[in-house]
């Protein structure tokens, strides 16, 4: 579910990219992860941290008045932040759940690794 959501917005940012006439370099093949579940792990702590600064960086934008009037209003709470906030949300709360389920569907003798594993992330 994560991932086909990232790859929304892969292509929701390369159609904004082209729009503005920005050449990107070619993408490299895609190789797996050596330790699929690190990965998730990152990838799911890594949005938590990402949307804790995005959103609070955003507020200091807006309240700084340095970006303009028309661009802030854009990501209004009342008019598009919102949904974005909430998507934001969904995919942590996924994650979050995700890590709870996992942890208590491991067996006993594995949850000290998982838990280590975790701190390590």
């Amino acid at each position: 579910m994560n991932g086909g959501e990232e790859a929304r917005h892969k292509l929701v940012l390369s159609k904004l990219v082209e729009a503005y006439g920005i050449e990107l370099a070619p993408e490299p093949p895609y190789s797996a992860p050596a330790d699929p579940l690190r990965a998730w792990m990152l990838t799911g702590y890594s949005e938590c941290i990402d949307s804790f600064f995005a959103f609070g960086l955003f507020e200091a934008a807006r309240q700084s008045g340095y970006f303009p009037e028309a661009l802030v209003e854009t990501f209004e709470p009342v008019k598009t932040f919102e949904p974005v906030i909430q998507e934001e949300a969904r995919h942590i709360l996924f994650f979050a759940n995700w890590v709870a389920w996992y942890r208590r569907s491991l067996p006993w003798y594995r949850k000290p690794w998982f838990l280590a594993k975790t701190a390590s992330v």
